[in-house]
């Protein structure tokens, strides 16, 4: 899996990789977003991810609320076919902030309230 970081002068991180998201590779992964800070905004960008396994979905619903929990927004942008259709399967497609484009997803990075 080849991975790549985008920090925009938002502070919005924009996370850009390709290959397969199964649990084999899915350390990878892991490793490289435990090294950003929870408190800040994450896009992915998965136009080049075109499969994603059930394992991998539950990592990204934990990130996602430990975003949540401290602040952040995590989003999803520039889906594969096949990868909506999996979140479709488990219903998260309703859940994730997902968007057509990694513009749009970064653009709609807003400032949350505090809890």
């Amino acid at each position: 899996m080849a991975l790549s970081l985008i920090k925009t002068t938002d502070g919005v991180n924009i996370v850009r990789f390709q290959g397969k998201l199964v649990a084999a590779s899915l350390d990878e992964l892991k490793e490289f977003l435990e090294n950003l800070p929870l408190s800040e905004p994450v896009v992915l960008n998965m136009k080049q991810v075109n499969i994603i396994d059930s394992i991998s979905v539950g990592y990204l619903v934990t990130r996602y609320r430990a975003a949540r929990k401290n602040g952040a927004q995590f989003k999803l942008a520039n889906l594969h076919v096949s990868v909506q259709k999996m979140l479709s399967m488990a219903d998260l497609h309703r859940w994730f902030d997902i968007h057509e484009k990694e513009e749009d997803a970064v653009a709609s990075i807003v400032e949350l309230p505090q809890a």
